[in-house]
């Protein structure tokens, strides 16, 4: 996973970004149509609505509560090469105590082909 634009900052297994978008991607070295699954949670200090677009196309989205963690599972159908993930929020940043303000957060972020 690289982290490409819109991240504000790195604690642990959390990216955090005051944008309402946000991308990462990573790279299928298989065929084009490989199955990758990806797994991350999801998180905001205030209610709103999170979509997630692979490669231009909305592979899901949750609505988001405060200081509630949500574990998302999506399975996607990879082209070769670099396949991109934009996170996008229908609400903008919320001031959280001590911090920049955040829009959303996102952890442990992976994409895992299936085996063939």
């Amino acid at each position: 996973m690289v982290f490409k634009r819109g991240w504000q900052g790195y604690e642990t297994v959390w990216h955090a970004t005051s944008k309402q978008e946000a991308t990462a991607y990573f790279v299928n070295e298989g065929e084009d149509g490989r199955a990758f699954v990806g797994f991350f949670m999801a998180g905001s200090f205030s209610t709103r609505h999170i979509a997630v677009l692979v490669n231009g196309k909305e592979v899901g989205g949750e609505p988001l509560n405060p200081k509630e963690a949500k574990n998302l599972t999506f399975r996607v159908a990879a082209k070769h090469g670099r396949n991109e993930i934009v996170f996008k929020t229908d609400a903008p940043p919320a001031a959280r105590s001590g911090g920049l303000p955040v829009t959303f957060m996102i952890g442990n972020l992976k994409f895992t082909g299936e085996p063939q």
